[in-house]
């Protein structure tokens, strides 16, 4: 007989360890394995059933069908309980919690239950209603939700947009990095400049803008922009031989959830030129008519 198998993710909010701790316990009193990886309980469930308290939205593909209830909370309130966390390292922060957001996202579109974290109690299938303990009340930090801010909807929807600024991305070689934006030096081989910055987004059509200045110091520039995950992207390279300040737009799709990166570089070898990268815009596009959207 097939273990039941109970998925759950949770963002972070002041009364994450509360619920995390009510479940866990209800779940274990209940004979299920309880753990953070999939692959474990394939490997080590008893016959009773399964909780998988998931982290990303691979792990809940990894765990197969189950019944998934995901406790969710404002963005805003996510963003300042994970800055609270690693307040010394606000990238990492976002870029973790994109993970959660991602995973929550595609989870509401295979169909889940969805409560929230201020409830006092939950229903889950097979334990029945669980209540969490009162947390103290919490003043986080107030952080800027703006870099997830295409996350304000549980699901984004076409249109959902967020800035992703110049310090969220990671600057090989740059000159004078103390100066907001750093100067980029041009001079040398062909190489990567900028990229990042990995956060995760959901399955669908992705426009990403990047906004830069150049000075050609009257040479001709030629600049190589990625869009995508990891290798699998829309490429474009340009040639500019007036100094300025340009957009670039690219977009792409993809099938499951994945850690965006924008890349530019230089694409030849230059004697001369410099550039000031500014960030970049992503937007949520429509798919395109008969394009691959993959659930499972």
């Amino acid at each position: 007989m097939n273990p039941a198998k109970i998925g759950f993710l949770i963002l972070p909010s002041p009364h994450e360890r509360a619920w995390r701790s009510a479940v866990t316990e209800a779940a274990v009193a209940a004979g299920f394995s309880v753990a953070k990886s999939a692959t474990w309980l394939k490997s080590n469930g008893n016959a009773v059933g399964q909780l998988l308290i998931a982290g990303s939205a691979a792990e809940a593909r990894d765990f197969g069908d189950a019944h998934w209830v995901v406790v969710t909370t404002e963005l805003t309130t996510a963003v300042n309980t994970m800055s609270a966390r690693v307040p010394h390292a606000l990238s990492k922060g976002y870029r973790l919690l994109a993970e959660l957001l991602a995973a929550q996202a595609w989870l509401i579109d295979k169909g889940v239950v969805l409560s929230h974290s201020d409830e006092k109690s939950l229903d889950l299938p097979y334990l029945g209603a669980i209540t969490r303990e009162c947390a103290p009340d919490e003043s986080p930090p107030v952080a800027d939700a703006s870099p997830l801010s295409l996350y304000c909807d549980a699901a984004p929807s076409v249109g959902a947009s967020a800035e992703w600024p110049h310090d969220l991305f990671v600057f090989k070689n740059a000159a004078k990095a103390i100066l907001s934006p750093p100067h980029i030096d041009l001079t040398g081989r062909g190489r990567v400049l900028v990229y990042g910055p990995r956060f995760a987004l959901p399955p669908g059509r992705w426009q990403a803008t990047a906004n830069f200045t150049v000075d050609t110091e009257g040479s001709d520039l030629f600049l190589k922009f990625q869009w995508g995950v990891g290798e699998d992207f829309h490429e474009m390279q340009v040639t500019l031989q007036n100094s300025g300040a340009y957009e670039v737009t690219l977009d792409h799709a993809w099938n499951f959830v994945g850690s965006a990166e924008l890349r530019v570089w230089a694409a030849n070898a230059h004697f001369l030129g410099r550039m000031e990268f500014h960030g970049a815009k992503v937007v949520r596009l429509p798919d395109l008519e008969g394009e691959l959207r993959c659930a499972s």
